[in-house]
């Protein structure tokens, strides 16, 4: 009984932890409102908000990403006798950082896929240090023996 409260106590820590940031970004950092033009009116004003959406998908990949990949590297580090805990960090990171590929998907031909590339190689990076020195291993030391 003890390992199905654990269970949905992660799960519960996962959805709420992906509710808060994406709402909080949302409250946060409002979207560029779409431009009431026709089709003979400027088109300039439709090109500038195609512009703006795609420098707003790219911050809320940026924000979105990095706090998942925080989250995640929580997950690894925070305490094994917290493994339920861990267990919710670990999957609203995932989810945090699904929600923010989405919101970069939308518009990646404007924004190019260098700021997904950067954050996936940091991410990683980061994330098997975090693992390597956390869940077993860990890191020799300048005069030591690996």
């Amino acid at each position: 009984m003890a390992t199905i409260i654990k269970v949905f106590y992660g799960l519960a820590v996962a959805a709420l932890l992906i509710l808060f940031v994406v709402f909080g970004i949302r409250t946060f950092y409002e979207a560029p409102e779409e431009p009431r033009v026709t089709y003979y009116s400027e088109q300039s004003a439709w090109r500038e908000y195609e512009n703006d959406r795609a420098d707003y998908h790219r911050n809320v990949f940026l924000i979105a990403g990095l706090l998942g990949l925080a989250s995640v590297v929580g997950g690894v580090v925070v305490p094994q006798r917290l493994d339920a805990m861990r267990l919710g960090l670990l999957m609203g990171g995932l989810g945090v950082i699904a929600y923010a590929v989405a919101q970069a998907s939308e518009d990646l031909g404007e924004m190019g896929a260098e700021p997904i590339f950067g954050v996936a190689a940091v991410g990683l990076i980061v994330l098997l240090l975090v693992g390597y020195r956390w869940l077993g291993g860990r890191l020799v030391q300048p005069g030591e023996k690996g």
